[in-house]
């Protein structure tokens, strides 16, 4: 019974006072930067496949040997079943059918007639819509400036302190987007219109933006569990936020008690009414615009003061001695459009606005753009006076070899059908004609070829290696066709990258005083360094963004029968949980939840591609350090780099054009042998689950096993599947290896004989 441990354990160990125990966590809005490949921890199995396995898995035919189920299964011919026999089934409601389909090794072969040729003249891409979906401001002095707008005044602005929750988890794994190692700094205080608003106490050197110390592999780090606050050094904060109220006559918040002794909540609670006044567990402070710079101001001018004063059991550990706080606002989830057609100058002064760039050190966000492909049926052409200005070239900027064209003399079409293609003097193509009427088409990535979005310069004996590492996400039990996730962008970004940073960056020093690029000047920002980086980039269908937009994660990623079926003995949270789970089931299971909110026409099918930067606002040339400028020198050329012919043409070469609404049936039919097999076993013992009800191990764990292999069909993360159960029963081993999961015929009879001297002792 190990992988059913966890969530268990989670029930007993909640402690947190103000949490709601009849609540999953793994079910609550969102709180953390979507991650598709993201999943329960429950399911985190702790001999779980890694994502490299499924890597070599694409380029290799055997599963490594070295036991005997292993070898069996490597020797044991591989079946193809199409896609359309698996709807006719799914259709047909043959359960027996699809159920058959467990046994022995079956591949999955999509044809024709689910596809569309991308190459065709009337198969087109659509870059569009574009989307804001992850924003990360850091200050560059103490205080809250990361959160300060560079408006005066605005009635509706407000920040709501919530110091209830300083225990609370930085939510961004990815440390890449900090200027500093955040293990044992970060403490929530509250939200700014719709962002969490941090504090981190950082080192005082983050202070001196040319200090050593601020070399991303000199980060001086703490001995720490986690990255928030020690409960003693969060108490710490509380206490300087309650002194600045007092200064600042806030309210009824005062400190009869500036620094207590003991440092306990109880002292703090009696010391201040900022936890909250008498009987008063959760106190949430709303703070206008006014309010929260007089707050600022009072980090930035008092704090070192306030620490001089404090007593020495305060300072003994050198913490507060050696550090400072600087705040730091995260948002994510937004999804928020941008470069709305008609509303660009309202984007820009809202850029404008939105913060004092001033006094930011540095601004992390992700861009989405959407990239499908239209099957047109009518075009109308474009009127060259439509078209940009400028010269039109034959050939895009990266051809040496283009000539100025005459749009005059050119023809529209070639022999074939294709458009003509031309472009400007940037290199991008310039639309001859509009597509009229067309059906929108889904796209998943061919992990077969999508290492050429990564590639490199072939090297001296004509080899071609990878820029950076990529973790691919099989979906659908297709084993071919699914999403990705790199620490760097694709390769063909990076030159427009480089681009546009070139433009942000300050002028060099002239070597007349002797200094030359890469030189440190004291107090300044270091003349000619990169001020864009590119963090992170996933690719993966927009239909993954839908499902689990307002939720962590959709139904089928929960393991939801499993829980229903092993949590009969359970008493108090965890017998509420179950309560709960066995509600939901008996109404409607998972993958019905997850096919009914999938079904219908215009569901979101286009390829998503989310990029993650870092401006390091400090470096940037000065005139640059403002909203507007953000906005039409990094945000807008960003998103239409995607259409430049050298970035979009290799794309089109790494994926598969499905026809219209065909994605969303896809996961329906390719795993309805594992949910035919889950509505049999739910059927066979609903009604035997009743409190205090013992379920036989053996069905539990089995059921376990099959939704794992159905999460691993909608994420393509190989953390959920059990190396010494699943890869012993085939499960895992054709889910991976095949696509199509498997369940061999030893496993079958052994667990047959299992399940039967079970019910006979």
């Amino acid at each position: 019974m190990d992988i059913l441990h966890a969530e268990r354990e989670q029930d007993d160990n909640n402690d947190n006072p103000v949490a709601d125990d009849n609540v999953d966590e793994d079910e609550q809005p969102n709180n953390m930067p979507f991650n598709v490949s993201e999943f329960p921890r429950q399911l985190a199995a702790g001999d779980g496949h890694v994502q490299e396995d499924v890597r070599t898995a694409l380029y290799q035919q055997q599963a490594e040997s070295g036991r005997d189920y292993v070898t069996n299964f490597n020797t044991t011919p591989p079946r193809t079943v199409t896609l359309t026999k698996l709807r006719t089934m799914y259709r047909n409601k043959d359960s027996l059918g699809a159920m058959g389909m467990l046994s022995g090794r079956h591949r999955l072969v999509i044809g024709n007639d689910h596809t569309i040729p991308k190459d065709g003249p009337n198969v087109v891409p659509r870059v569009g819509p574009h989307y804001i979906d992850h924003t990360l401001y850091v200050g560059n002095r103490k205080g809250l400036d990361a959160a300060i707008p560079k408006i005066r005044a605005d009635h509706n602005w407000q920040v709501t302190l919530d110091l209830a929750n300083t225990h609370r988890l930085w939510p961004d794994s990815n440390v890449a987007c900090l200027p500093f190692n955040p293990i044992g700094r970060m403490v929530y205080i509250g939200t700014r219109l719709q962002e969490q608003l941090w504090l981190a106490v950082v080192p005082k050197t983050f202070f001196e933006p040319n200090h050593p110390d601020n070399a991303r592999t000199a980060y001086p780090a703490l001995n720490a569990p986690s990255t928030a606050l020690t409960q003693r050094h969060a108490l710490m904060i509380v206490m300087f936020i309650a002194h600045a109220f007092t200064e600042m006559l806030f309210q009824d918040i005062h400190c009869r008690e500036r620094y207590p002794v003991p440092l306990t909540r109880a002292a703090v609670k009696e010391s201040t009414d900022i936890l909250g006044r008498v009987d008063e567990n959760h106190r949430r402070i709303i703070l206008r615009l006014e309010d929260f710079k007089r707050l600022s101001h009072i980090l930035n001018t008092g704090w070192d003061d306030w620490v001089a004063q404090a007593p020495p059991s305060w300072k003994e550990d050198n913490f507060l001695t050696n550090n400072a706080p600087v705040g730091v606002t995260i948002r994510y989830g937004q999804n928020q459009p941008l470069l709305v057609h008609g509303a660009l100058d309202d984007e820009r002064r809202n850029w404008d606005n939105d913060r004092n760039y001033t006094h930011i050190r540095q601004f992390t966000f992700s861009l989405a753009t959407h990239i499908s492909y239209l099957d047109v049926r009518e075009w109308r052409d474009v009127p060259n006076f439509q078209n940009e200005g400028g010269i039109i070239y034959d050939k895009s900027s990266d051809d040496p070899m283009r000539t100025e064209v005459n749009l005059e003399d050119l023809p529209l079409l070639d022999a074939d059908g294709f458009e003509i293609n031309v472009y400007n003097e940037q290199g991008f193509r310039v639309p001859r004609r509009a597509p009229v009427q067309f059906y929108t088409c889904g796209a998943l990535l061919n992990l077969h070829s999508v290492h050429e979005l990564f590639r490199s310069d072939d090297d001296a004996h004509g080899n071609t290696r990878n820029k950076a590492h990529f973790d691919v996400y099989p979906l659908a039990c297709t084993k071919t066709l699914g999403n990705i996730q790199s620490r760097s962008l694709i390769s063909n970004f990076l030159p427009h990258l480089t681009q546009i940073d070139g433009a942000l960056r300050p002028p060099l020093v002239g070597d007349d005083d002797n200094r030359v690029e890469g030189d440190v000047v004291p107090g300044d920002p270091i003349r000619g360094a990169s001020v864009l980086h590119g963090i992170s980039c996933q690719i993966y269908n927009e239909l993954s963004h839908r499902v689990r937009d307002e939720a962590k994660f959709h139904p089928v990623q929960l393991g939801m029968i499993s829980a229903a079926l092993s949590g009969t003995t359970a008493k108090d949270s965890a017998r509420r949980r179950w309560t709960r789970r066995l509600q939901q089931c008996n109404h409607s299971l998972p993958h019905e939840r997850f096919n009914d909110k999938v079904s219908g026409d215009n569901q979101p099918q286009a390829l998503r591609f989310e990029n993650t930067y870092t401006v390091d606002v400090y470096r940037m040339n000065e005139e640059f350090r403002n909203g507007s400028d953000i906005y039409d020198h990094v945000i807008r050329p960003l998103f239409k780099t995607w259409s430049h012919p050298t970035v979009l043409s290799p794309i089109k070469d790494t994926i598969v054009v499905f026809q219209p609404n065909r994605i969303p049936s896809l996961f329906a039919w390719a795993t309805f042998p594992l949910t035919a097999l889950l509505e049999t076993i739910w059927e066979m013992h609903s009604n035997t689950l009743v409190d205090g009800a013992v379920i036989d191990p053996c069905i539990i764990e089995f059921t376990s096993m099959i939704e794992r292999a159905l999460n691993f069909s909608h994420t393509g993360n190989a953390r959920v599947l059990c190396r010494r159960l699943m890869d012993r029963a085939w499960i895992s081993l054709g889910i991976i290896h095949d696509g199509l999961p498997s369940i061999s015929d030893a496993f079958e009879l052994t667990y047959s004989k299992e399940h039967y001297e079970h019910k006979s002792g």
